[in-house]
């Protein structure tokens, strides 16, 4: 399955537990939901809208065939589902012994089914377990570019500079940083810094003009 949007999620849970039903909470996507076991017989996708990004959410079937659980390798997040009326500690090792014997060591994330989801607390749950940050950027006296750039968790002012254009590093000299990884908006920093969820990092001061030769 190809990876699309800011991050992919794979649900896992036994038979029944409320893949179907919340895959489409989450995404809108139409799929069959019956109160009969294995209903789903093939992975499902959909993309999950959570504020100004997209989550690609893939639902695996229950009998957890290698050719399916190949996807959960590479995914990352596990969103593992639990049925409250089927014994959530037993059904909770049951998945991890799955996951374990495959040697799948991605983060996984926990969720009751068969109660009142709150749809948007779970949507920013997803996103603070993927291990992303979004990251804006700007030019001097505008606003902030709308769509984000996406990094993993940990990124620093270097990989900005690198995604906006690579030979802007040979010439760099400063940028400007407003957010939580600075303890004042406009912040000079440099290339080793490190930001945060939502910071903005301001492009017109990235470059400064080579000498003339």
């Amino acid at each position: 399955v190809k990876k699309e949007g800011a991050g992919q999620v794979c649900l896992i849970g036994v038979v029944n537990s409320g893949k179907s039903t919340l895959l489409k909470d989450l995404t809108g996507v139409d799929v069959e939901i019956a109160p009969y076991e294995y209903t789903t017989t093939k992975p499902e996708l959909g993309m999950m809208k959570y504020e100004d990004v997209w989550v690609q959410i893939i639902e695996i079937p229950s009998t957890f065939e290698p050719g399916f659980m190949s996807i959960v390798y590479n995914t990352d997040l596990i969103m593992i589902l639990l049925d409250a009326n089927k014994g959530l500690e037993k059904q909770r090792k049951e998945l991890d012994e799955i996951l374990n014997k495959r040697m799948i060591k991605t983060k996984r994330l926990y969720i009751i089914t068969k109660q009142e989801i709150d749809l948007e607390k779970l949507k920013k749950q997803i996103w603070d377990n993927l291990g992303k940050i979004r990251v804006y950027t700007k030019t001097h006296g505008k606003k902030p570019e709308g769509k984000p750039i996406i990094f993993k968790t940990g990124a620093t002012v270097e990989g900005v500079v690198g995604e906006v254009h690579k030979s802007f590093l040979k010439h760099f000299r400063y940028a400007k940083v407003w957010g939580k990884s600075v303890k004042f908006g406009g912040a000079t920093v440099g290339l080793e810094h490190a930001l945060a969820e939502k910071d903005v990092v301001e492009r017109g001061w990235v470059l400064v003009k080579p000498a003339i030769e």
